[in-house]
């Protein structure tokens, strides 16, 4: 039977260490629940007890020392078969959730953030010079990422990207030019300029190990998070020497 994930806090000591258990003990994990996306006229069972799994979250570190947790898993049964002698049986899917959780460790407690527009499993995470968080990626369904609400997002992983607020614990989805599909937890880097960077690397596994628009995560990119927008940089190791609109590094040769 799946289970929320536990938080600890490991306690380095002189001579040894321990573990102690913060408030919630499962980060408080999706306490109003979302409505997952099932698959038209398809039985479904979605229990309660492990509806905002921390696996698979992202965790980035906050300018005043708290720890901000986003996405995470719920799983349910799509489609659900039935109950047999007391269990319940059904075929699993994995939901990235939209929650975001806040670990304080000051007072060693888990709260609750805004809420994401989009669930994610495996999202990536990366602070901007503003202080704010960009959420990139992720999925949000697994195994059969088929939404009836919005089609055209089906077969792919979340290509919105969405910015957290510290200051007001609220996310912000960009305009729709910002879009781009991403492996989960694509590799960023923030660069000297401000801009992200996308080094052609993430996971490859949704859903089952191929996305229909897959070939173009092997493009290098940089994301300007104030214009909005996209550069691309073309594929890395090529041949084709440096990528251009990359700043020059000490000692780098192309």
């Amino acid at each position: 039977q799946t289970r929320n994930d536990r938080s600890r806090i490991l306690e380095l000591g002189s001579s040894s260490a321990r573990f102690r258990v913060p408030s919630p003990e499962d980060a408080g994990a999706n306490p109003n629940g979302q409505d997952s996306e099932y698959l038209p006229l398809v039985p479904h069972d979605d229990p309660i007890y492990n509806d905002g799994d921390l696996f698979c979250a992202d965790f980035e570190q906050l300018a005043d020392g708290r720890i901000l947790a986003v996405g995470g898993t719920d799983y349910y049964a799509e489609p659900y078969v039935g109950e047999v002698a007391g269990e319940r049986y059904g075929l699993i899917e994995l939901e990235g959730v939209k929650a975001a959780r806040v670990f304080d460790p000051y007072t060693e407690t888990w709260s609750q953030a805004g809420s994401m527009e989009y669930g994610r499993w495996y999202p990536s995470l990366i602070t901007l010079p503003s202080g704010r968080l960009l959420a990139l990626s992720g999925v949000s369904k697994v195994i059969k990422p088929v939404y009836p609400e919005r089609p055209v997002d089906s077969g792919t992983n979340v290509r919105q990207l969405e910015t957290f607020d510290p200051a007001t614990g609220t996310w912000m989805t960009s305009a729709s030019g910002a879009n781009r599909s991403l492996p989960l937890y694509p590799r960023v880097h923030l660069l000297p300029n401000g801009n992200v960077y996308y080094d052609a690397a993430g996971q490859v596994y949704n859903p089952l190990g191929a996305s229909y628009d897959e070939a173009f995560w092997n493009i290098a990119a940089t994301f300007d998070p104030v214009a909005q927008r996209w550069n691309d940089l073309g594929v890395p190791g090529l041949g084709l020497g440096a990528l251009p609109g990359l700043p020059d590094l000490p000692g780098d040769n192309g």
